[in-house]
């Protein structure tokens, strides 16, 4: 099934509506996962993410698909 073809093409398929319904209460319990970056010295057009906030923000991402 296509749906609003003329704004985007969207094409659903029974396994892929099954496992959201199956799956939507995990997949609403999500929580938003900041990421911040800072500014690197002496580039001003440069920032980076610290391995750190790397590494929570996968602990976080891999904690809401539980």
């Amino acid at each position: 099934m296509t749906v609003f073809p003329k704004v985007f093409k969207t094409t659903f398929n029974f396994g892929n509506v099954k496992a959201l319904a199956l799956n939507y209460h995990g997949a609403i319990s999500i929580k938003k996962i900041n990421i911040h970056s800072s500014k690197v010295a002496g580039q001003s057009e440069v920032t980076a993410i610290s391995q750190a906030n790397l590494d929570l923000a996968k602990e976080q991402f891999q904690e809401s698909l539980k």
